[in-house]
């Protein structure tokens, strides 16, 4: 069992929920990206979050909300997003088969926007991030794919920032490289 640094919790080890489970990317996500995220989310103080698909939405899996002094709204893990409507849920489809995204298009009711869609996703493939297309509460976001160590865009890497504080060219010109950076490692 480890302590999540994040949010106080304790998990399974790699070994254990690989028993348990048989779920590797579970694992690659809290001994992997874990501390990558808190290492990001310390250094850009903006809060930074890990989501993966769940179903048809996105779900936040790891979060620096807690300990960022920029987040105005706190989310937590286990929160939910939209496929279609948030940055990270765009980034996760711009990287899936044509088939997973008409099929969750037709799950959620969007198929008919699918061309517009799909613009967008070609947008996001060649830029490699997304926006959020709303502000919440002040904040809006841009997210980047996280792969695992075979190249599988296995998560979004998402950092939320105060429209008002931010342009989008800011975000892209002086936050995203560190993004990148650290996708890469």
């Amino acid at each position: 069992v480890v302590r999540d640094e994040m949010d106080d919790r304790y998990r399974p080890t790699l070994q254990v929920r690989g028993l348990a489970e048989g779920a590797e990317s579970e694992a690659w996500l809290h001994q992997g990206a874990a501390p990558l995220v808190s290492r990001l989310g310390k250094s850009l103080l903006w809060p930074v979050g890990l989501w993966t698909v769940d179903g048809s939405a996105m779900r936040l899996r790891i979060a620096t909300d807690r300990v960022s002094p920029l987040a105005l709204v706190r989310k937590s893990p286990g929160e939910a997003a939209g496929l279609f409507t948030s940055a990270a849920g765009l980034v996760m489809l711009a990287h899936e088969t044509d088939a997973q995204r008409l099929r969750q298009a037709e799950v959620l009711h969007v198929e008919r926007d699918m061309a517009r869609y799909e613009i967008a996703f070609a947008r996001i493939r060649e830029h490699g991030y997304a926006f959020d297309p709303h502000v919440v509460e002040g904040e809006t976001a841009i997210a980047i794919p996280l792969r695992d160590p075979e190249g599988t865009v296995q998560a979004a890497l998402t950092l939320r920032f105060i429209r008002s504080a931010l342009t989008d060219q800011r975000v892209v010109s002086e936050l995203l490289p560190h993004l990148k950076a650290a996708a890469d490692e």
